[in-house]
């Protein structure tokens, strides 16, 4: 009888830590069939994600007979991925909450993998595959069927379909948004498709749609991130205005603030070594850096990359002898993230008092300026 008392107070206990740990932070139990024991990583990756994404991992744990384990914590609902290197290429996405979350799959297609438990993470597939995918799959059909035809004797049609079809099905995209975070602010989706999504829409529009948005989700990394670059970047990046200080490791480790280039002008050159139209535009700098005195003009090079070999190879393949820095941290490079950088290459110039006085510029305007600016000011 004793022991039998015993075993209920184990298993109640076991249950009781089990449910504080769903209620105070997320279980993953994982079963991806024909994996058998090996290691399997919990990251970062989304969907899908562009050159340049810095990838993370987190937690790693071995499998066995095919299944897996995690548990933790989270502040907040964000994309994470489940990845297994050595037994397939692909990998599984899913927004992470503190739920317990259920994944089943099949190594040779885990990014198919059933995903139960994460409310946020259902709502997002129905939206993308219920909503958006038919449509962005129309946007693909046609912009296929306009590679193929000949510009020459198909100019008409071609005009036609851009300016008709691919306009109506881009604006179906942003209604079909709108619509949705109108009916459902406080859903993840709401903010996640809102913030990749807004290079393409009016900026007051942007704005409309994210003052809609639950004040949790405003709290969020990716929504506070969204305000900066609605609401902060076109105030304070602009011509100007001072551009506000910064400071980046160089190659050799060592930090190099902003200020300390007061007196000069200074070119600043957004790049990257997979960028090949950055690499191309690296002949027209030299000439910017040959041209002038470099006392009275500074050329800082901002490097995108994530991979610290590759950064330091291509900037001795291409004989770049101006100033590099970055913090190998991708797309969220302290320095893009500040100037708001969503594409490369991109290039500004400061005067020597720290004001902006070109933005995303060509080498041959800033050379049309710098003649003005420094033949003025000898």
């Amino acid at each position: 009888m004793k022991s039998c008392i015993l075993f209920l107070i184990l298993v109640l206990i076991v249950l009781n830590e089990n449910f504080a740990q769903i209620k105070n932070g997320f279980i993953i139990s994982g079963y991806i069939k024909n994996i058998g024991e090996t290691k399997v990583l919990l990251g970062n990756k989304p969907i899908g994600y562009p050159t340049g994404f810095e990838l993370k991992y987190f937690d790693s744990c071995f499998s066995k007979n095919d299944s897996f384990y995690f548990k933790g914590q989270v502040k907040e609902p964000a994309f994470y991925s489940i990845e297994i290197p050595e037994k397939s290429k692909g990998w599984c996405s899913f927004i992470l909450e503190n739920e317990a979350i259920e994944i089943r799959g099949n190594k040779d297609s885990v990014w198919k993998a059933v995903i139960e438990g994460s409310r946020q993470t259902k709502k997002y597939f129905s939206y993308r595959n219920l909503i958006d995918r038919p449509i962005q799959k129309r946007i693909t059909d046609i912009s296929i069927q306009m590679e193929h035809m000949d510009p020459k004797k198909d100019s008409v049609k071609i005009s036609q379909l851009k300016n008709d079809s691919l306009k109506y099905y881009s604006n179906l995209v942003q209604t079909n948004l709108f619509n949705y975070i109108s009916l459902h602010p406080e859903d993840y989706v709401s903010l996640y498709e809102l913030y990749y999504l807004r290079s393409r829409i009016n900026a007051d529009s942007a704005k409309k749609y994210y003052m809609l948005l639950a004040g949790e989700l405003k709290q969020n990394s990716l929504g506070k991130r969204l305000y900066y670059e609605l609401y902060e970047i076109p105030e304070n990046i602009k011509v100007f205005k001072k551009l506000p200080n910064f400071s980046l490791p160089d190659t050799s480790g060592d930090v190099i603030e902003m200020t300390s280039f007061r007196g000069k002008y200074v070119i600043i050159d957004f790049w990257a070594s997979w960028c090949g139209p950055c690499i191309a535009e690296f002949r027209g700098i030299k000439k910017l850096y040959s041209a002038y005195p470099h006392e009275k003009l500074a050329i800082l090079g901002i490097s995108l990359d994530s991979d610290k070999p590759s950064w330091i190879n291509s900037i001795q393949k291409n004989e770049l002898n101006w100033y590099q820095l970055s913090d190998l941290h991708g797309n969220n490079n302290k320095a893009a993230l500040l100037f708001g950088i969503e594409f490369i290459p991109q290039k500004f110039l400061i005067d020597p008092n720290g004001i902006i006085l070109l933005t995303n510029s060509s080498t041959d305007q800033i050379r049309e300026e710098l003649d003005k600016l420094i033949h003025t000011n000898p």
